[in-house]
């Protein structure tokens, strides 16, 4: 009797269903990154504002309790007097410091936004800048 060596084919992955499975995962991998970075951005843009809500609150009640200060309050002298919460931080999510501008009868606060540059449309104001409604800008 004769006997047969069968070979047994080793199973595995070839090299081309590699590169297809690590590409598959790095487009999955981008397009959360996308998602990520929105939900991100956007989680700045709410810390700024609400930061913005507390510094105008704080200078509003300090110049309700002295009444006698003609100078605009800042960030800083709103913490050293307590008026605002030590652990606020008074730079924005981007890293610029936030800014209070004293109006006669408003106080705004502001912060730079993500370009980390003033007076741009990115800027985060509170409150928000009223805009005249139905009228259209001309060219």
């Amino acid at each position: 009797m004769q006997r047969r060596t069968i070979r047994t084919r080793a199973r595995g992955f070839t090299l081309v269903e590699l590169i297809v499975v690590i590409a598959l995962i790095g487009l999955l991998a981008s397009a959360l990154a996308v998602a990520v970075y929105t939900h991100f951005r956007n989680g700045q843009i709410k810390t700024a504002t609400l930061a913005c809500q507390q510094l105008r609150s704080a200078a509003q009640a300090h110049m309700i309790d002295h009444p006698e200060d003609a100078e605009c309050p800042t960030p800083e002298s709103l913490q050293r007097s307590r008026e605002l919460d030590a652990t606020m931080s008074l730079r924005d999510p981007w890293g610029t410091l936030y800014v209070i501008e004293c109006q006669p009868d408003e106080f705004i606060a502001e912060s730079a936004g993500p370009d980390r540059a003033f007076g741009n449309e990115d800027d985060i104001r509170v409150p928000v800048s009223r805009r005249a409604g139905g009228v259209a800008a001309r060219p």
